[in-house]
C-alpha cells in the first residue's frame, strides 16, 4: 500500500490517497460492505452527506483513482505481486495477487 500511496502516479494527490487509503483500510477491517458514497464523502471529504454533490465527488475522485491505479500499474507498479482494483459501480477494491514470470 505504501508503494501505491508514494508513487508517481499519486505523489501529487493528497484527495486521491485519502480515498484509497480509507477505502483499502476499511476493507481490510471487514467492512467493505460498508463502504458507500455517503460514508466516504463525510469520513473522508468532510463533507455533509445531505449534500447534494457529495455523491458526485466521490464518483469523481473513484475515476481519478481508478486512472491513476491503472497508470500505476502499467509503470512504477507493473512488477506488484499484489495489486488493488476499485471496479466500477462501487468503491471497495479488491485484490489480485499476479504471478510474474522470472
Amino acid at each position: 500500500m505504501s508503494r501505491v500511496l508514494n508513487s508517481e502516479a499519486l505523489r501529487n494527490s493528497d484527495r486521491s490517497k485519502e480515498f484509497l487509503n480509507y477505502v483499502v483500510e476499511q476493507t481490510l477491517a471487514g467492512q467493505a460492505k460498508s463502504i458507500k458514497g455517503k460514508t466516504i464523502a463525510a469520513d473522508v471529504f468532510g463533507r455533509n452527506p445531505s449534500e447534494v454533490d457529495s455523491d458526485n465527488v466521490v464518483r469523481v475522485e473513484a475515476r481519478r483513482v481508478r486512472r491513476k491505479l491503472s497508470d500505476y500499474y502499467s509503470d512504477e507498479g507493473a512488477g506488484d505481486a499484489l495489486r488493488i482494483h476499485i471496479d466500477s459501480g462501487g468503491y471497495a477494491p479488491r485484490f489480485e495477487k499476479v504471478a510474474h514470470d522470472k
